[in-house]
Parts: C-alpha cells; sequence; structure tokens
C-alpha cells in the first residue's frame, strides 16, 4: 500500500479528517468511508455506525447486532448512559490507543485503539509539500485560537520566560470579561500561573495569517479553513526552534462514581502532526503520555530535556511540570536547542515519509476491526 497518493479531498461538510460520515445509520455499501475503508468488512452485519460531536444528545438506536461508535474526544460520560440503555456490544474507535481502563466497569462497552493521525497526515501531504525551510530567528512559538486553561499558562510561561524571543499568536481571543472569576482552579501554583496571565499585556501577533478565519469566504468555507490549518510551513514553524502544541484537550484526569480514572487518550490534532511534519520540535501541552504514546509508534524525543512531566496523570501538576521545562528552555542558546532536537525531528519525519508511521498505525487498526468481527460472530 502507498501510504500517501494523491487524490481528491472531500468537502468539510461530509469529512473533517476524523469521521467516516457525519450521519449516523447501519454500515452499508452506500456509506461514505473516505480514509476509513477497512470499515467496509462491517458491511451487511447489522453494525451502526454512530458520529456523535460535542453537542449532540442523541441516543443509540436500538435492534442492531452492534455499534461502532466515534465520540469526540474522551465522552465518557455520554458512553456510560448508553451502556445502560443498549444490550448489544458497543465498540468506541476515536482515534486514542490507551483507554487506561476507564470503561472497563461497563460490561457491554469496549474502547478499542484507532488511530487518525495516519489518515490526517495523508490529508495534510496531498495539501501541502513534505518541503520545509528552516531559518530559526526565535526561540519558540505559542499559538492559540480559543482560550483554554492550559493555553492560557503556556502563553504566561511564554511571555514571562522567552519576551520577545517568541512567536504568539491568540487570534484576539486572549481575555473575556469574567474569564479571571471563572477560572480558579484551586491549585495553588496553577492559579498564580493564571493570575499572571490576567495582569500581562498580552499583545495579538498575527504570524501565521490566521486572521484569514475573519474573512467572509474562509467562514463559509470549512474545507478551506481545514486547510488552512494543516499548512505547516508557517514561521511558527520554520522560524522558531521550538513550538507550544496548545493542544485541544488536556484533562486526563476525571472523577467517577468516587474512582480517580484516567481518561482514555491522548487527543492529538493537527497542532502536533504539523510539528512531526515541519521538522518542529515541540513541548506536548495536552493530555497525559503524549510523547509516550507517539514513542510506541516509532517515534523519538530525544530532546536532551528532561519531559517527565508528560508522565504525570494529574492535569494540573503536569501543566505546571510543562511551566519547569519552558524555564529550562529559555537558558538554552536558541541555536543550541535547534541542533540538540534536530535529529529527532529529521528522524520522526522520515518516519512518516518512509511509510512505517502508516504501516504501524494501519496494523493497530486492522486488528481492531477484526476484534469486533471476532466479538460479534
Amino acid at each position: 500500500m502507498t501510504p500517501y497518493p494523491t487524490h481528491e479531498f472531500p468537502k468539510f461538510v461530509e469529512y473533517n479528517g476524523y469521521f467516516i460520515d457525519t450521519r449516523s445509520g447501519v454500515i452499508s455499501s452506500s456509506t461514505k468511508f473516505y480514509d476509513w475503508e477497512l470499515l467496509k468488512n462491517f458491511i451487511g452485519q447489522d453494525v451502526y455506525w454512530h458520529s456523535r460531536g460535542f453537542q449532540d444528545n442523541d441516543d443509540l438506536p436500538l435492534g442492531h447486532r452492534a455499534y461502532v461508535v466515534k465520540v469526540e474526544g474522551p465522552d465518557t460520560d455520554w458512553i456510560e448512559q448508553q451502556s445502560t440503555k443498549i444490550a448489544a456490544p458497543i465498540f468506541i474507535i476515536n482515534g486514542i490507543i490507551n483507554d487506561y481502563g476507564a470503561v472497563a466497569h461497563l460490561s457491554n462497552v469496549t474502547w478499542l485503539p484507532w488511530i487518525e493521525w495516519h489518515y490526517q497526515i495523508r490529508s495534510m501531504l496531498r495539501d501541502y509539500s513534505p518541503s520545509v525551510h528552516k531559518n530559526i530567528k526565535k526561540k519558540i512559538s505559542c499559538l492559540s485560537r480559543m482560550v483554554r486553561l492550559n493555553r492560557m499558562i503556556a502563553m504566561a510561561a511564554v511571555k514571562t520566560y522567552f519576551g520577545t524571543d517568541a512567536m504568539i499568536s491568540w487570534h484576539g481571543c486572549c481575555y473575556r470579561p469574567g474569564d479571571a472569576l471563572q477560572s480558579q482552579t484551586g491549585h495553588a501554583e496553577f492559579d498564580q500561573w493564571l493570575a499572571r496571565y490576567y495582569d500581562m499585556s498580552i499583545t495579538t501577533l498575527h504570524i501565521d495569517d490566521f486572521q484569514m478565519q475573519y474573512d467572509v469566504a474562509l467562514r463559509h468555507d470549512q474545507d478551506l479553513f481545514q486547510r488552512h490549518t494543516h499548512d505547516f510551513h508557517f514561521d511558527a514553524y520554520q522560524q522558531c526552534a521550538i513550538n507550544v502544541t496548545n493542544e485541544s484537550f488536556y484533562t486526563s484526569g476525571q472523577r467517577l462514581h468516587g474512582i480517580d480514572i484516567t481518561r482514555p487518550g491522548p487527543f492529538l490534532t493537527e497542532k502536533t502532526l504539523k510539528c512531526l511534519l515541519g521538522e518542529t520540535a515541540f513541548i506536548a501541552n495536552g493530555n497525559f503520555q503524549t510523547y509516550h504514546t507517539l514513542e510506541t509508534l516509532g517515534f523519538k524525543f530525544d530532546y536532551k530535556l528532561d519531559l517527565g512531566y508528560d508522565q504525570i496523570s494529574s492535569d494540573l501538576n503536569r501543566l505546571c511540570s510543562m511551566t519547569d521545562v519552558l524555564k529550562t528552555i529559555s537558558d538554552i542558546d536558541t541555536m543550541d536547542l535547534f541542533q540538540c532536537t534536530r535529529s529527532s525531528c529529521l528522524a520522526n519525519k522520515e518516519h512518516i515519509m518512509s511509510g512505517k508511521f502508516f504501516n504501524i498505525c494501519e496494523n493497530i487498526n486492522e486488528q481492531t476491526v477484526q476484534h469486533i468481527l471476532t466479538n460479534i460472530s
């Protein structure tokens, strides 16, 4: 199999890089599979495909042999609700590898490894050349389109430790009245970072042309917007020695029925994939075990930095430890930082372009499909 073929990219209204089909229904020959062709194995098996977004309140319909469900993020609450209504097996596949036993107490629910990152990378390489040109001018970049707690303290740390030696972009969304009152966590160190964030004068710098999102044409063309966010050639990736990924999800801890659990994860997006394709070192600002999970898939992060914070399951403790790493980086010469991370970045790019990463991921997905077939037979 050629891992990264060129073919027409489907419209965003039908496909956003994650779903096989935004319409739920029994998997059949009319299902639009796009990159998820392995699920064609379920045609004729009375397997119901359910595509669930952030705001959906829909329940799974009764009466099917099995259910394959794509949830957006680690939506354990909704899954538990469905398990009480459906007797048939429910299989969760949503681009997450580690379930950490989060649904082990649900007898009819299995959270299976399923990787989408190689499909998304294939999409990114259909639109953009893999060739990049490094021209290091600043030490670090830190981008965010939406305000989230993990991004707020990352920005506070970057502004504190790097000053003008950083490329930042908040896209006009750095502060809303009331945020300070709503964002006190009770974690002393974390709240100190939040307070520092609110006290700062954060200058919005549109270094990566994301202001295009406010153009009328782009607002009405989500396919164009999706392609735009996939571009790894921007200055933030090519003129900075390292990037803070500011991922969409950072909450790995959850208390369920009085028990502390770790949510399935990590959930990664183009924010991390752009660094891998852009040959850019990165500080993972997201879920627990981001580096560890990517290492199990063949990537290397021999950055000569202590990345042990990645192994801290407590969200606020992990994020505070991340700021310690940022402080350490601030004391390293920019070109020294670039050079000591360069071999890993090049190895990771080669791991993708050789097709090895694609094959590893596809093998995991094939095993998941086989597991489902075995358990509904």
